[in-house]
């Protein structure tokens, strides 16, 4: 069976184009899967969005 490790972090957006978000994240993945919130208090869930580089 494959763990999975669930964590809590915070961005800021450095821009948007299109469907594309920048972001300057350090500590995940490509290919992960990452729920965007409209602010850090709220809890729903607006979009999810799929770790990779350029």
């Amino acid at each position: 069976m494959n763990e999975i490790t669930l964590s809590h972090r915070i961005y800021k957006i450095q821009s948007l184009l299109g469907t594309v978000i920048e972001a300057n994240i350090t500590d995940c993945e490509i290919g992960e899967i990452c729920h965007i919130h409209k602010n850090w208090r709220d809890t729903k869930i607006i979009a999810k969005a799929q770790v990779f580089d350029f």
